[in-house]
């Protein structure tokens, strides 16, 4: 939540533009929410395994 707050304020900043050019936000944006889209479809379908928070921090910390 912290990364795509930090991104919706650095594009309302008016300096937000010097970061990347709009095909290149596009572009990221694109790739961050077909990664939800994704990581989504893979939990419902796989779920999280037996110990779902061991899971979680494994996944954060590596």
């Amino acid at each position: 939540n912290n990364l795509i707050g930090g991104v919706y304020i650095a594009l309302m900043d008016p300096y937000g533009l010097t970061l990347f050019s709009v095909e290149a936000w596009g572009t990221v944006f694109g790739v961050a929410a077909t990664g939800f889209i994704v990581g989504g479809v893979l939990i419902a379908r796989f779920g999280l395994g037996r110990n779902p928070i061991r899971t979680m921090l494994l996944v954060v910390a590596g």
